[in-house]
């Protein structure tokens, strides 16, 4: 327990350090989000958040393995997670990309239909729902367009 506790607060710490130093880039690239229209800022926001959370993580996951050599105590199995970093790094990089230059809502939607869809092939399925009275639910072949619903959502 205490090895995802020293987890967690890595991330965070690398996090609460690159966020400045991101929001300053975004800043000098002119990757920002101008006030106008519908929107309710009235100065300009610096995009590319995404990539201090991304890298914070990698960092704790990469924590993770060095703890693993450290203690040779299992911590994260890194195979089993592999479904869920390829589609978190598709919908990554679609959002720094529509961070930069924005992109059609279309052409978002469908980056993160095929995230789901990679994560939905290599075996990530909500193949039950938890009902109030404690019980399950099956969802049979409803799982696979549930979990794209899921994951898409």
């Amino acid at each position: 327990m205490l090895n995802y506790l020293v987890l967690t607060l890595i991330a965070y710490s690398v996090s609460l350090a690159l966020t400045p130093v991101v929001r300053d880039i975004a800043l000098r690239l002119g990757a920002v989000d101008m006030p106008g229209g519908r929107k309710i800022h009235s100065v300009p926001i610096p995009r590319l958040g995404g990539i201090s959370v991304a890298l914070a993580i990698g960092i704790a996951i990469l924590g993770a393995h060095g703890l693993e050599l450290a203690t040779r105590e299992f911590i994260l199995d890194l195979k089993a997670w592999t479904p869920v970093f390829l589609g978190a790094v598709t919908i990554f990089l679609i959002g720094v990309w529509d961070d930069l230059r924005p992109l059609p809502a279309l052409l978002k939607l469908l980056f993160q239909a095929a995230a789901a869809g990679i994560a939905i092939w290599f075996g990530i399925r909500v193949e039950y729902l938890s009902t109030l009275g404690g019980g399950t639910f099956d969802l049979g072949i409803f799982a696979i367009p549930i979990t794209f619903l899921w994951i898409v959502g």
